[in-house]
């Protein structure tokens, strides 16, 4: 019984703590004309629909392509199949012919979108073979990433999940420093680590898009407990109270139980025929002796007056018998260690028979 209630408790909250909040995707691709002579956006476009098996009803998609300029495509929220396919137009329409790249244009249309709305998360992934390669006479510019933030939000709670997936041979460690003054929660991906080239690749593998897509999935769980603390301790709170009570009541339902046996013959008779009633076997805290039709352990032909109850005791990990108030008149005690219970090694007599109580710990 606790074994199970408590497994049914611990499934219950883990599926309540591992619940799917709305996401907001926004993919940030580098359009610039280097992805198209080394085929990286082919790549891209053909990882797309394998990317968007991980995008559910209720999220949203923003495709931002960037080269000597940031474009923020439409925000498109996916309820169907129809949805997930103006995404794929929406990236393979995109034409890399772009001579520059501007990563200071493209940094400031992530951080202004690097906040997640409340009971949703936002991932942005930025994908890029390149160094920043501004135009002719636009300086890189120190970027304040920090002003773009709203100064009411929680920074670490409401960040966005960045993904900056490296698609050159190297990747580019100031790119990774500006990504991380946005958003604390950012990873680097070197896209075709270990299986660039490999037959059965798929284009998610080769690009690292499938890392992306596993790795959002994998902690989800952990995104929730960060972003919803509180209820997580109150959670916690429960499950352990839950716990003590399931734990309290399994004691007393088996820490209770009557144990032992009672050695029982008749008085008077030279040679008495000793029997044994084993208590184990009742699995409940009391039990009754007598003549009468409902006693547990009845004895014929004798003289007591009526059916009388032993309540089953323990104090200091040692079990006692305990008579009900009414009946404790009926007993004759020949041995007695303490007044009220009835110890091992106790004898008593009830009508013309004797009995002695054994708690089986000398035989345990």
């Amino acid at each position: 019984m606790f074994r199970k209630a408590a497994l049914a408790t611990v499934l219950l909250l883990a599926l309540a703590a591992c619940s799917r909040s709305p996401r907001d995707y926004i993919l940030v691709i580098d359009a610039s004309g280097s992805m198209q002579g080394s085929g990286l956006i082919d790549e891209v476009k053909q990882a797309m629909p394998e990317f968007l098996e991980s995008v559910a009803p209720g999220d949203t998609v923003t495709v931002v392509k960037f080269d000597r300029s940031a474009a923020v495509g439409e925000t498109i929220s996916i309820g169907s199949a129809e949805d997930r396919s103006k995404v794929e137009t929406a990236v393979t329409s995109i034409q890399a012919r772009g001579a520059y790249t501007d990563m200071t244009a493209m940094l400031r249309a992530v951080a202004e979108r690097a906040q997640s709305a409340p009971g949703r998360e936002s991932f942005v992934v930025v994908m890029s073979d390149g160094k920043d390669d501004p135009p002719p006479g636009r300086n890189r510019e120190h970027v304040d990433l920090a002003s773009m933030r709203d100064p009411g939000a929680d920074e670490k709670m409401n960040a966005a999940y960045i993904y900056y997936i490296s698609l050159g041979r190297l990747k580019d460690p100031a790119l990774e420093e500006n990504l991380r003054r946005i958003s604390p929660h950012t990873e680097t991906v070197q896209a075709g680590a270990g299986v660039e080239g490999s037959e059965g690749a798929t284009a998610g593998e080769r690009t690292g898009l499938a890392d992306v897509a596993h790795d959002i999935d994998r902690f989800a769980w952990l995104r929730w407990l960060k972003s919803n603390w509180q209820w997580a301790a109150i959670g916690a709170g429960i499950l352990l109270a839950l716990l003590f009570v399931i734990w309290l009541i399994y004691k007393i339902a088996t820490g209770g139980r009557v144990r032992g046996a009672i050695v029982y013959y008749e008085a008077g008779v030279g040679q008495p025929v000793k029997s044994v009633y084993n208590l184990d076997k009742l699995d409940r805290n009391r039990f009754s002796i007598g003549a009468k039709l409902g006693a547990d352990l009845r004895v014929r032909n004798s003289a007591i007056a009526r059916n009388v109850t032993l309540k089953a005791a323990a104090k200091n990990g040692q079990n006692f018998l305990r008579p009900a108030a009414s009946d404790r008149g009926q007993f004759e005690f020949l041995a007695q260690q303490t007044e009220g219970l009835i110890s091992p090694g106790d004898r008593f007599r009830l009508g013309n028979f004797i009995f002695e109580y054994g708690d089986g710990s000398s035989d345990r």
